[in-house]
């Protein structure tokens, strides 16, 4: 098949509003190894993944995430189902910040469980509450 683009996620950059980071002024310029983890594109996502962000000599989107569709849309080339998360390593910048993906664990699970158990505690034990409450009202 037709060679496809594999799009760099290469971190994410600090923003004061919390909307307009300046990516122009972190260019990594020149031919690079990437080393990182592969994920894949949303399809679909909803919302509005891309919006235009401040101009100069090129269009800069501003992504919340990558969705497959609006970049496919956008871009005079095919690109691949998966980006490529940069992950920190030696030379590579301190900006865009790249971290890696935090790993899932038990207490996840643990925490969801304590959760769902105390909001059935507080189901249970309310009503319990409530009706004897009320049947004292009527006496």
């Amino acid at each position: 098949g037709a060679a496809s683009a594999i799009l760099v996620e290469r971190g994410w950059l600090y923003s004061a509003d919390a909307a307009t980071a300046r990516p122009q002024s972190y260019l990594e310029p020149g031919e690079r190894t990437v080393r990182g983890i592969v994920e894949e594109l949303r399809r679909g996502a909803g919302g509005r993944a891309l919006r235009a962000i401040e101009q100069d000599s090129v269009t800069l989107w501003s992504a919340r995430w990558l969705d497959a569709d609006s970049l496919r849309a956008r871009l005079p080339y095919p690109i691949a189902d998966y980006a490529l998360r940069q992950t920190p390593g030696p030379g590579i910048p301190d900006m865009p910040r790249r971290e890696l993906p935090h790993p899932y664990d038990e207490m996840l699970h643990v925490s969801y469980a304590v959760q769902w158990f105390l909001f059935a505690t507080i189901l249970i034990g309310g009503s319990a509450v409530l009706a004897w409450s009320r049947r004292r009202a009527e006496k």
